[in-house]
Protein backbone atom coordinates (compact mmCIF):
# COMPACT_ATOMS: atom_id res chain seq x y z
CA UNK A 1 0.00 0.00 0.00
CA UNK A 2 1.03 3.62 0.37
CA UNK A 3 4.47 4.30 1.84
CA UNK A 4 4.29 5.39 5.43
CA UNK A 5 4.30 9.15 5.94
CA UNK A 6 7.78 10.25 6.91
CA UNK A 7 8.32 12.50 9.88
CA UNK A 8 9.82 15.67 8.47
CA UNK A 9 11.44 18.19 10.78
CA UNK A 10 12.39 20.46 7.91
CA UNK A 11 13.67 23.90 8.78
CA UNK A 12 12.97 26.84 6.51
CA UNK A 13 15.73 26.98 3.90
CA UNK A 14 16.37 29.36 0.99
CA UNK A 15 18.24 28.64 -2.25
CA UNK A 16 19.30 30.98 -5.04
CA UNK A 17 18.79 29.58 -8.54
CA UNK A 18 17.71 30.35 -12.08
CA UNK A 19 14.06 29.73 -13.00
CA UNK A 20 12.20 29.68 -16.31
CA UNK A 21 8.78 28.56 -17.45
CA UNK A 22 10.16 26.44 -20.29
CA UNK A 23 13.46 24.89 -21.28
CA UNK A 24 15.58 27.25 -23.44
CA UNK A 25 13.46 30.19 -22.28
CA UNK A 26 15.41 33.06 -20.75
CA UNK A 27 15.68 32.43 -17.02
CA UNK A 28 15.56 34.83 -14.10
CA UNK A 29 17.45 34.70 -10.84
CA UNK A 30 15.15 33.81 -7.93
CA UNK A 31 15.30 33.02 -4.25
CA UNK A 32 13.43 29.76 -3.56
CA UNK A 33 12.26 29.17 0.02
CA UNK A 34 11.17 25.69 1.10
CA UNK A 35 9.36 24.64 4.27
CA UNK A 36 7.36 21.52 5.16
CA UNK A 37 4.14 23.08 3.88
CA UNK A 38 5.03 25.58 1.16
CA UNK A 39 7.52 26.31 -1.59
CA UNK A 40 7.90 29.98 -2.56
CA UNK A 41 10.03 31.90 -5.01
CA UNK A 42 10.59 35.59 -5.71
CA UNK A 43 12.76 37.30 -8.29
CA UNK A 44 16.04 38.65 -6.94
CA UNK A 45 15.63 42.39 -7.20
CA UNK A 46 17.00 45.53 -5.65
CA UNK A 47 13.45 46.52 -4.78
CA UNK A 48 11.69 44.85 -1.87
CA UNK A 49 8.35 44.36 -3.62
CA UNK A 50 9.07 41.38 -5.89
CA UNK A 51 6.06 39.22 -6.61
CA UNK A 52 6.03 35.98 -4.62
CA UNK A 53 4.77 32.71 -6.12
CA UNK A 54 3.68 30.05 -3.60
CA UNK A 55 2.97 26.34 -4.04
CA UNK A 56 1.62 24.08 -1.32
CA UNK A 57 3.99 21.13 -0.90
CA UNK A 58 0.98 18.80 -1.23
CA UNK A 59 0.80 20.05 -4.84
CA UNK A 60 4.37 19.04 -5.72
CA UNK A 61 4.23 16.08 -8.11
CA UNK A 62 7.65 15.22 -9.55
CA UNK A 63 11.15 16.48 -10.28
CA UNK A 64 13.04 15.28 -13.38
CA UNK A 65 16.60 16.04 -14.57
CA UNK A 66 17.10 17.81 -17.89
CA UNK A 67 19.93 17.66 -20.39
CA UNK A 68 20.60 21.27 -21.33
CA UNK A 69 23.81 21.17 -23.32
CA UNK A 70 25.12 23.99 -21.19
CA UNK A 71 28.87 24.67 -21.07
CA UNK A 72 28.58 25.32 -17.34
CA UNK A 73 29.78 22.01 -15.90
CA UNK A 74 28.69 22.66 -12.32
CA UNK A 75 25.15 23.75 -13.27
CA UNK A 76 22.39 21.18 -12.64
CA UNK A 77 18.98 21.65 -14.35
CA UNK A 78 15.67 20.07 -13.35
CA UNK A 79 12.02 20.38 -14.31
CA UNK A 80 9.65 20.55 -11.34
CA UNK A 81 6.01 19.54 -11.91
CA UNK A 82 3.24 20.82 -9.66
CA UNK A 83 -0.52 21.40 -9.50
CA UNK A 84 -1.87 24.83 -10.40
CA UNK A 85 -5.35 25.76 -9.16
CA UNK A 86 -7.99 27.70 -11.12
CA UNK A 87 -11.58 28.88 -10.46
CA UNK A 88 -14.38 26.28 -10.30
CA UNK A 89 -11.93 23.91 -8.52
CA UNK A 90 -10.18 23.12 -11.82
CA UNK A 91 -6.57 21.91 -11.58
CA UNK A 92 -3.80 21.73 -14.17
CA UNK A 93 -0.31 20.26 -14.16
CA UNK A 94 2.29 23.00 -14.63
CA UNK A 95 6.08 23.01 -14.47
CA UNK A 96 9.12 25.25 -14.13
CA UNK A 97 12.76 24.69 -15.05
CA UNK A 98 15.25 25.20 -12.22
CA UNK A 99 19.02 25.54 -12.64
CA UNK A 100 21.42 25.61 -9.69
CA UNK A 101 24.88 24.73 -8.57
CA UNK A 102 25.73 21.14 -7.67
CA UNK A 103 25.83 21.59 -3.89
CA UNK A 104 22.53 23.50 -3.82
CA UNK A 105 20.96 20.86 -6.10
CA UNK A 106 21.86 17.99 -3.79
CA UNK A 107 20.32 19.71 -0.77
CA UNK A 108 17.25 21.01 -2.61
CA UNK A 109 16.42 17.73 -4.37
CA UNK A 110 16.91 15.71 -1.18
CA UNK A 111 14.28 17.83 0.57
CA UNK A 112 11.89 17.93 -2.42
CA UNK A 113 12.02 14.15 -2.91
CA UNK A 114 11.50 13.62 0.80
CA UNK A 115 8.25 15.57 0.51
CA UNK A 116 7.06 13.88 -2.70
CA UNK A 117 8.02 10.30 -1.80
CA UNK A 118 6.94 10.59 1.83
CA UNK A 119 3.36 11.50 0.96
CA UNK A 120 0.35 9.30 0.29
CA UNK A 121 0.73 9.53 -3.49
CA UNK A 122 0.03 6.19 -5.22
CA UNK A 123 2.87 4.29 -6.88
CA UNK A 124 0.91 1.53 -8.66
CA UNK A 125 -2.67 1.60 -9.95
CA UNK A 126 -5.12 -0.83 -11.55
CA UNK A 127 -6.99 0.98 -14.35
CA UNK A 128 -10.29 -0.17 -15.87
CA UNK A 129 -11.33 1.43 -19.18
CA UNK A 130 -14.81 1.16 -20.64
CA UNK A 131 -14.22 1.66 -24.40
CA UNK A 132 -17.91 2.26 -25.18
CA UNK A 133 -18.71 4.73 -22.38
CA UNK A 134 -20.20 8.08 -23.36
CA UNK A 135 -18.90 8.95 -26.81
CA UNK A 136 -16.73 5.81 -26.95
CA UNK A 137 -13.53 7.72 -26.20
CA UNK A 138 -12.44 5.98 -23.01
CA UNK A 139 -9.30 4.47 -24.54
CA UNK A 140 -8.37 7.78 -26.18
CA UNK A 141 -8.90 9.66 -22.92
CA UNK A 142 -6.57 7.27 -21.13
CA UNK A 143 -3.87 7.41 -23.80
CA UNK A 144 -3.86 11.19 -24.18
CA UNK A 145 -4.79 12.52 -20.74
CA UNK A 146 -3.98 9.91 -18.11
CA UNK A 147 -0.97 7.96 -19.33
CA UNK A 148 1.32 10.99 -19.86
CA UNK A 149 0.63 12.37 -16.36
CA UNK A 150 1.06 8.97 -14.70
CA UNK A 151 4.36 8.52 -16.55
CA UNK A 152 5.68 11.92 -15.44
CA UNK A 153 4.84 11.11 -11.82
CA UNK A 154 6.41 7.66 -11.92
CA UNK A 155 3.15 5.75 -11.39
CA UNK A 156 3.06 2.17 -12.69
CA UNK A 157 -0.27 1.01 -14.11
CA UNK A 158 -1.98 -2.26 -14.90
CA UNK A 159 -4.57 -1.48 -17.59
CA UNK A 160 -7.68 -3.58 -18.28
CA UNK A 161 -10.04 -2.64 -21.14
CA UNK A 162 -13.45 -4.06 -20.24
CA UNK A 163 -15.07 -6.30 -22.84
CA UNK A 164 -18.39 -7.18 -21.24
CA UNK A 165 -20.60 -6.49 -18.26
CA UNK A 166 -19.24 -7.76 -14.95
CA UNK A 167 -15.77 -8.00 -16.48
CA UNK A 168 -14.42 -6.04 -13.50
CA UNK A 169 -15.87 -8.64 -11.13
CA UNK A 170 -14.05 -11.48 -12.83
CA UNK A 171 -10.76 -9.54 -12.72
CA UNK A 172 -11.01 -8.45 -9.09
CA UNK A 173 -12.09 -11.90 -7.94
CA UNK A 174 -8.55 -13.20 -8.55
CA UNK A 175 -6.55 -9.96 -8.30
CA UNK A 176 -3.98 -9.41 -5.55
CA UNK A 177 -5.14 -6.07 -4.16
CA UNK A 178 -2.09 -5.82 -1.91
CA UNK A 179 0.00 -5.14 -5.04
CA UNK A 180 -1.72 -1.83 -5.85
CA UNK A 181 -2.37 1.52 -4.18
CA UNK A 182 -5.73 2.16 -5.83
CA UNK A 183 -8.13 1.49 -8.67
CA UNK A 184 -9.09 3.93 -11.45
CA UNK A 185 -12.21 3.71 -13.61
CA UNK A 186 -12.23 5.49 -16.99
CA UNK A 187 -15.90 5.68 -17.91
CA UNK A 188 -19.16 6.84 -16.40
CA UNK A 189 -21.06 6.39 -13.16
CA UNK A 190 -21.98 2.85 -14.19
CA UNK A 191 -18.37 1.68 -14.50
CA UNK A 192 -17.53 3.11 -11.08
CA UNK A 193 -20.62 1.41 -9.65
CA UNK A 194 -19.61 -1.96 -11.10
CA UNK A 195 -16.09 -1.55 -9.70
CA UNK A 196 -17.32 -0.49 -6.26
CA UNK A 197 -19.78 -3.41 -6.13
CA UNK A 198 -17.09 -5.93 -7.08
CA UNK A 199 -14.59 -4.42 -4.63
CA UNK A 200 -17.01 -4.59 -1.68
CA UNK A 201 -18.01 -8.16 -2.55
CA UNK A 202 -14.34 -9.15 -2.50
CA UNK A 203 -13.90 -7.28 0.79
CA UNK A 204 -16.81 -9.24 2.31
CA UNK A 205 -15.23 -12.46 1.07
CA UNK A 206 -11.80 -11.58 2.49
CA UNK A 207 -13.37 -10.56 5.83
CA UNK A 208 -15.50 -13.72 5.91
CA UNK A 209 -18.65 -11.60 6.29
CA UNK A 210 -21.88 -13.00 4.84
CA UNK A 211 -22.90 -10.87 1.85
CA UNK A 212 -26.61 -11.20 2.50
CA UNK A 213 -26.48 -9.57 5.92
CA UNK A 214 -26.41 -5.81 6.36
CA UNK A 215 -23.20 -5.97 8.37
CA UNK A 216 -21.13 -2.99 7.16
CA UNK A 217 -17.67 -3.56 5.74
CA UNK A 218 -15.15 -0.95 4.61
CA UNK A 219 -12.70 -1.12 1.73
CA UNK A 220 -9.27 0.50 2.13
CA UNK A 221 -8.49 0.42 -1.61
CA UNK A 222 -9.23 3.94 -2.93
CA UNK A 223 -11.08 4.33 -6.22
CA UNK A 224 -10.50 7.20 -8.63
CA UNK A 225 -13.13 8.17 -11.19
CA UNK A 226 -12.22 9.63 -14.60
CA UNK A 227 -15.34 11.23 -16.16
CA UNK A 228 -15.48 9.63 -19.62
CA UNK A 229 -19.16 8.65 -19.53
CA UNK A 230 -22.44 10.39 -20.24
CA UNK A 231 -23.64 11.68 -16.87
CA UNK A 232 -20.49 11.74 -14.70
CA UNK A 233 -22.62 12.90 -11.77
CA UNK A 234 -20.58 11.38 -8.97
CA UNK A 235 -17.29 12.94 -10.08
CA UNK A 236 -19.00 16.33 -10.29
CA UNK A 237 -20.29 15.87 -6.74
CA UNK A 238 -16.79 14.93 -5.59
CA UNK A 239 -14.60 17.47 -7.41
CA UNK A 240 -17.08 20.25 -8.21
CA UNK A 241 -16.58 19.80 -11.97
CA UNK A 242 -16.36 17.16 -14.71
CA UNK A 243 -12.87 18.10 -15.83
CA UNK A 244 -10.75 15.09 -16.77
CA UNK A 245 -7.31 16.49 -15.90
CA UNK A 246 -8.61 17.66 -12.52
CA UNK A 247 -9.80 14.12 -11.79
CA UNK A 248 -6.41 12.68 -12.81
CA UNK A 249 -4.53 15.10 -10.55
CA UNK A 250 -6.75 14.23 -7.58
CA UNK A 251 -5.67 10.61 -8.06
CA UNK A 252 -1.98 11.53 -8.39
CA UNK A 253 -2.10 13.74 -5.27
CA UNK A 254 -3.40 10.73 -3.35
CA UNK A 255 -5.75 12.46 -0.92
CA UNK A 256 -8.83 10.36 -0.16
CA UNK A 257 -12.30 10.65 1.37
CA UNK A 258 -14.82 8.13 2.62
CA UNK A 259 -18.20 7.75 0.93
CA UNK A 260 -21.39 5.92 1.84
CA UNK A 261 -22.77 2.97 -0.09
CA UNK A 262 -26.31 1.60 -0.18
CA UNK A 263 -27.05 -2.12 -0.40
CA UNK A 264 -30.17 -3.34 -2.23
CA UNK A 265 -31.64 -6.59 -0.87
CA UNK A 266 -34.46 -8.72 -2.24
CA UNK A 267 -35.75 -11.84 -0.50
CA UNK A 268 -33.01 -11.32 2.10
CA UNK A 269 -30.34 -11.62 -0.61
CA UNK A 270 -27.98 -8.86 -1.73
CA UNK A 271 -28.80 -7.71 -5.25
CA UNK A 272 -26.26 -4.91 -5.70
CA UNK A 273 -24.35 -2.13 -3.98
CA UNK A 274 -25.00 1.43 -5.19
CA UNK A 275 -22.75 4.45 -4.73
CA UNK A 276 -24.80 7.26 -6.31
CA UNK A 277 -28.55 6.67 -6.41
CA UNK A 278 -31.23 4.02 -6.02
CA UNK A 279 -34.52 4.76 -7.71
CA UNK A 280 -37.80 2.91 -8.07
CA UNK A 281 -40.85 3.52 -10.22
CA UNK A 282 -40.56 6.19 -12.89
CA UNK A 283 -36.77 6.55 -12.54
CA UNK A 284 -36.34 2.78 -12.92
CA UNK A 285 -38.46 2.78 -16.07
CA UNK A 286 -36.43 5.68 -17.49
CA UNK A 287 -33.21 3.73 -17.12
CA UNK A 288 -34.83 0.57 -18.53
CA UNK A 289 -35.98 2.52 -21.61
CA UNK A 290 -32.50 4.06 -22.02
CA UNK A 291 -31.02 0.59 -22.20
CA UNK A 292 -33.63 -0.54 -24.76
CA UNK A 293 -32.79 2.53 -26.90
CA UNK A 294 -29.01 2.10 -26.79
CA UNK A 295 -29.03 2.03 -30.61
CA UNK A 296 -29.85 5.76 -30.49
CA UNK A 297 -26.51 6.57 -28.95
CA UNK A 298 -26.26 9.54 -26.54
CA UNK A 299 -29.62 10.83 -27.84
CA UNK A 300 -31.36 8.09 -25.88
CA UNK A 301 -30.65 9.94 -22.63
CA UNK A 302 -33.05 12.67 -23.81
CA UNK A 303 -35.63 10.54 -25.64
CA UNK A 304 -36.10 7.67 -23.15
CA UNK A 305 -36.86 9.82 -20.06
CA UNK A 306 -39.48 11.79 -22.00
CA UNK A 307 -41.13 8.60 -23.22
CA UNK A 308 -41.27 7.18 -19.69
CA UNK A 309 -42.49 10.48 -18.25
CA UNK A 310 -45.45 10.77 -20.62
CA UNK A 311 -46.38 7.19 -19.77
CA UNK A 312 -46.03 7.75 -16.01
CA UNK A 313 -48.09 5.58 -13.71
CA UNK A 314 -48.41 5.47 -9.96
CA UNK A 315 -47.60 2.43 -7.84
CA UNK A 316 -49.33 1.70 -4.53
CA UNK A 317 -46.50 1.45 -2.02
CA UNK A 318 -45.80 1.30 1.67
CA UNK A 319 -42.39 2.60 2.70
CA UNK A 320 -40.94 2.12 6.16
CA UNK A 321 -37.83 3.87 7.44
CA UNK A 322 -35.44 1.71 9.45
CA UNK A 323 -33.56 3.17 12.41
CA UNK A 324 -30.42 1.83 14.06
CA UNK A 325 -27.44 -0.18 12.91
CA UNK A 326 -28.33 -3.84 13.37
CA UNK A 327 -26.90 -6.71 11.34
CA UNK A 328 -30.20 -7.77 9.80
CA UNK A 329 -32.10 -6.24 6.92
CA UNK A 330 -35.34 -7.21 8.67
CA UNK A 331 -34.99 -6.82 12.42
CA UNK A 332 -34.73 -3.06 12.91
CA UNK A 333 -36.50 -0.55 15.08
CA UNK A 334 -38.99 1.74 13.39
CA UNK A 335 -38.68 5.39 14.26
CA UNK A 336 -41.31 8.13 14.48
CA UNK A 337 -42.60 9.78 11.28
CA UNK A 338 -41.08 6.93 9.32
CA UNK A 339 -43.92 5.56 7.19
CA UNK A 340 -45.24 6.60 3.80
CA UNK A 341 -48.05 4.91 1.91
CA UNK A 342 -50.32 5.39 -1.06
CA UNK A 343 -49.94 5.88 -4.80
CA UNK A 344 -46.49 7.16 -5.79
CA UNK A 345 -44.74 7.87 -9.06
CA UNK A 346 -41.23 7.20 -7.84
CA UNK A 347 -38.82 6.76 -4.95
CA UNK A 348 -35.36 8.33 -5.09
CA UNK A 349 -32.58 7.54 -2.61
CA UNK A 350 -29.40 9.55 -3.20
CA UNK A 351 -26.45 7.84 -1.53
CA UNK A 352 -24.55 11.11 -1.06
CA UNK A 353 -27.13 13.09 0.91
CA UNK A 354 -28.24 16.18 -1.03
CA UNK A 355 -28.94 19.36 0.96
CA UNK A 356 -29.86 22.84 -0.22
CA UNK A 357 -26.92 25.11 -1.08
CA UNK A 358 -26.88 28.72 -2.32
CA UNK A 359 -27.68 27.71 -5.92
CA UNK A 360 -27.05 23.97 -6.19
CA UNK A 361 -27.73 20.97 -3.99
CA UNK A 362 -24.65 20.11 -1.93
CA UNK A 363 -23.62 16.46 -1.51
CA UNK A 364 -22.57 14.92 1.80
CA UNK A 365 -20.66 11.71 1.09
CA UNK A 366 -20.42 10.30 4.61
CA UNK A 367 -23.73 10.98 6.31
CA UNK A 368 -25.21 8.96 9.15
CA UNK A 369 -28.49 8.29 7.31
CA UNK A 370 -30.08 7.89 3.90
CA UNK A 371 -32.80 10.20 2.58
CA UNK A 372 -35.72 8.82 0.58
CA UNK A 373 -37.76 11.21 -1.58
CA UNK A 374 -41.22 9.90 -2.55
CA UNK A 375 -43.09 11.62 -5.39
CA UNK A 376 -46.86 11.40 -4.87
CA UNK A 377 -49.66 12.32 -7.28
CA UNK A 378 -49.20 15.69 -8.97
CA UNK A 379 -49.83 17.46 -12.27
CA UNK A 380 -47.67 16.90 -15.34
CA UNK A 381 -46.35 20.46 -15.16
CA UNK A 382 -45.36 20.32 -11.48
CA UNK A 383 -43.80 16.89 -11.93
CA UNK A 384 -41.78 18.09 -14.92
CA UNK A 385 -40.54 21.14 -13.00
CA UNK A 386 -39.44 18.88 -10.16
CA UNK A 387 -37.60 16.47 -12.48
CA UNK A 388 -35.81 19.26 -14.32
CA UNK A 389 -34.64 20.73 -11.03
CA UNK A 390 -33.43 17.34 -9.81
CA UNK A 391 -31.62 16.74 -13.10
CA UNK A 392 -29.68 20.00 -12.72
CA UNK A 393 -29.43 19.60 -8.93
CA UNK A 394 -30.99 23.02 -8.32
CA UNK A 395 -31.52 24.14 -4.75
CA UNK A 396 -35.07 23.35 -3.61
CA UNK A 397 -35.55 20.47 -6.07
CA UNK A 398 -37.26 18.40 -3.33
CA UNK A 399 -39.23 21.31 -1.80
CA UNK A 400 -42.64 20.45 -3.24
CA UNK A 401 -45.83 19.51 -1.41
CA UNK A 402 -46.09 16.30 -3.42
CA UNK A 403 -42.51 15.21 -2.55
CA UNK A 404 -42.28 13.60 0.89
CA UNK A 405 -38.89 12.91 2.48
CA UNK A 406 -38.01 10.45 5.24
CA UNK A 407 -34.63 9.46 6.62
CA UNK A 408 -33.16 6.35 8.18
CA UNK A 409 -30.38 3.80 8.16
CA UNK A 410 -32.40 1.95 5.54
CA UNK A 411 -35.87 1.42 4.10
CA UNK A 412 -38.30 -1.40 3.45
CA UNK A 413 -40.49 -0.91 0.38
CA UNK A 414 -43.59 -3.07 -0.11
CA UNK A 415 -45.83 -3.13 -3.17
CA UNK A 416 -49.52 -3.31 -2.34
CA UNK A 417 -50.94 -6.21 -4.32
CA UNK A 418 -53.11 -5.35 -7.34
CA UNK A 419 -55.06 -8.37 -8.49
CA UNK A 420 -54.48 -9.39 -12.08
CA UNK A 421 -51.63 -6.90 -12.67
CA UNK A 422 -48.71 -8.14 -14.80
CA UNK A 423 -46.83 -4.87 -14.69
CA UNK A 424 -43.06 -5.16 -14.32
CA UNK A 425 -41.11 -2.89 -11.98
CA UNK A 426 -37.50 -1.80 -12.26
CA UNK A 427 -34.94 -0.42 -9.82
CA UNK A 428 -32.36 2.11 -11.00
CA UNK A 429 -28.97 1.61 -9.37
CA UNK A 430 -26.39 4.14 -10.52
CA UNK A 431 -27.75 4.28 -14.05
CA UNK A 432 -28.26 0.53 -14.47
CA UNK A 433 -31.56 -1.27 -13.97
CA UNK A 434 -32.69 -4.45 -12.21
CA UNK A 435 -36.08 -6.16 -12.57
CA UNK A 436 -37.88 -6.51 -9.25
CA UNK A 437 -38.88 -10.16 -8.79
CA UNK A 438 -40.83 -9.94 -5.52
CA UNK A 439 -43.36 -7.69 -3.80
CA UNK A 440 -40.81 -5.96 -1.57
CA UNK A 441 -37.17 -4.95 -1.23
CA UNK A 442 -34.86 -3.51 1.42
CA UNK A 443 -32.24 -0.78 1.21
CA UNK A 444 -29.47 -0.59 3.79
CA UNK A 445 -26.88 2.14 4.40
CA UNK A 446 -23.20 1.14 4.65
CA UNK A 447 -21.50 4.16 6.19
CA UNK A 448 -18.12 5.14 4.73
CA UNK A 449 -17.79 1.76 3.02
CA UNK A 450 -15.79 2.99 0.04
CA UNK A 451 -12.71 5.21 -0.21
CA UNK A 452 -12.47 7.70 -3.08
CA UNK A 453 -9.52 9.65 -4.47
CA UNK A 454 -10.35 13.32 -3.93
CA UNK A 455 -11.63 15.63 -1.23
CA UNK A 456 -14.95 17.38 -0.86
CA UNK A 457 -13.74 20.78 0.35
Amino acid sequence: MFPNSLERNMDKVTYRMNLSGRQNQKSVLVDVTLTETVLMWARVSQTKNSEVTSICTDDLLAVQPLQTGSDVVDLITYRMFYVEHFPQRVMRMNSVVLSMGHSEAVSFLTKINLIINGSSKPRRLLVFINPISGRKKGTTVYRKQLSPLFRICGIDVDVVVTKRRRHISSVLEKYDLSSIDGIVTVGGDGLYSECMDALLRKQHQNSEIELDTATPTMSDIPVGIIPAGTGNVLVEFLHGNKDIETAVLHIIKGKTSRSNVAGLYENRKLTVFAGLVLGFGLCGEMVRDCEKMRWLGPTRHSVAPLKAFFQRRTIDLEVTSRQGATTSVIEDTIGPNSRLSGPMYSLDMWVPTLVNGPRKMKPTFWDSSLSLHAVHKCSFVDHLRHLLKVNSRQTGCFDYDFVKTIQGSGFKVCLQRSHGSTRKHYINHDGEHTLLTSQSFDVRLHEGAIKLFGTMN
